[in-house]
């Protein structure tokens, strides 16, 4: 089966606006003349681990959390989340709710607030929708078109109004019914249940993209990837629940034993065919590599600053090569893995 890059487990690591509940889709500005053989991928951005790191996992066991420091001695933590999760994987450990307190601010992708916001949102979907007088139907096959639509319809979310939005707008909404359809939601999140636990500290959320930022990255894919994660989105809805199931559950078990590699290694498992790489290329280039960098450029910002921020993203932004980790650890600041059981030189964890 061709499939991009597990997107749907993907979009649990990587990005807040993919995973939400199915959304009530505002009616767009529409413009005055609108009609009614397969081959193992290379992994390029796969993390590489010395047998010190490799031993280290296995001691220090649980969520992921990195502390990033300068000379100065100030400090950042960088905690990866899953956008979706289970009842038992709360309350958080000691060592992430120390560190959350200890923080002068909780820093998410999304401000949670900011979702409930109409107007904001209504403006933020304005890119997914067609200015030049087509439709979805113009720019997927029929047969894509048909399938996506009949998804829509079981689930009572088909309207025609859909018909002017684009194909990615279409990924996301069926996307986040794969796991509606397994009974899992945001409530369970990382992000829901760390942003719970700031509130209920007092202690100040700050958002490091916007709801309009994020949609911003779907809406800008070429036409080609478009259709792509559509077809993606469709396959991976039409698997048996149990695949689905097997894959989450491989998921959470990776993000609780705090495991970068198969962590990377269960979003990344994909059967691209040779015509498909420019795609994955062009996918990661959106989703990962341009976004890590600016949330790289936000956590140095709180260093330079002299505060103490808590980052909470999702746990593809900072593992592997090129994550937010391993930027800092390039641009000179000291980052080690801050679980109690883990074992490094005291200097720095090199996660290349």
């Amino acid at each position: 089966m061709k499939r991009l890059c597990s997107l749907v487990l993907l979009c649990l690591l990587l990005l807040c606006a993919c995973t939400s509940e199915p959304s009530s889709v505002p009616d767009p500005v529409l413009p005055d003349s609108a009609p009614e053989t397969s081959k193992e991928p290379e992994t390029p951005f796969a993390p590489t681990q010395t047998p010190q790191q490799e031993e280290e996992e296995k001691k220090a066991e649980g969520p992921l959390l990195y502390r990033a420091s300068d000379a100065d001695g100030d400090v950042v933590w960088l905690f990866g989340s899953v956008h979706v999760g289970e009842e038992e994987m709360y309350p958080f450990a000691d060592y992430i709710t120390d560190a959350l307190l200890a923080s002068d601010a909780l820093a998410m992708e999304l401000d949670p607030d900011s979702l409930a916001d109409q107007t904001a949102l209504a403006e933020a979907l304005a890119p997914m929708v067609y200015s030049d007088s087509t439709t979805i139907r113009d720019h997927v096959s029929p047969d894509l078109y048909e399938d996506a639509v009949e998804i829509l319809q079981e689930n009572e979310l088909y309207a025609p109004v859909l018909d002017y939005y684009k194909p990615s707008f279409w990924f996301m909404e069926i996307d986040s019914l794969i796991f509606t359809k397994l009974g899992v939601t945001s409530e369970y999140g990382v992000e829901t249940q760390i942003a719970k636990l700031a509130k209920e500290q007092g202690i100040p959320i700050e958002a490091i993209e916007s709801i309009a930022e994020q949609y911003a990255v779907f809406a800008g894919f070429s036409e080609e990837l478009q259709e792509f994660v559509l077809e993606d989105a469709v396959e991976s809805y039409r698997l048996p629940n149990e695949v689905i199931e097997t894959e989450f559950e491989d998921l959470l078990d990776a993000w609780k034993r705090g495991n970068a590699k198969d962590l990377y290694a269960i979003a990344s498992s994909e059967e691209a065919l040779p015509e498909e790489d420019a795609l994955s290329q062009e996918y990661h280039e959106a989703v990962v590599v341009d976004r890590n960098k600016n949330m790289a450029d936000f956590a140095e910002n709180a260093l330079e600053d002299g505060r103490e921020v808590f980052i909470c993203v999702g746990a593809m932004h900072i593992v592997g090569e090129g994550g937010i980790a391993d930027l800092l650890a390039e641009r000179g600041y000291t980052v080690t893995d801050a679980r109690p059981a883990a074992e490094h030189d005291g200097t720095s964890f090199v996660l290349n």
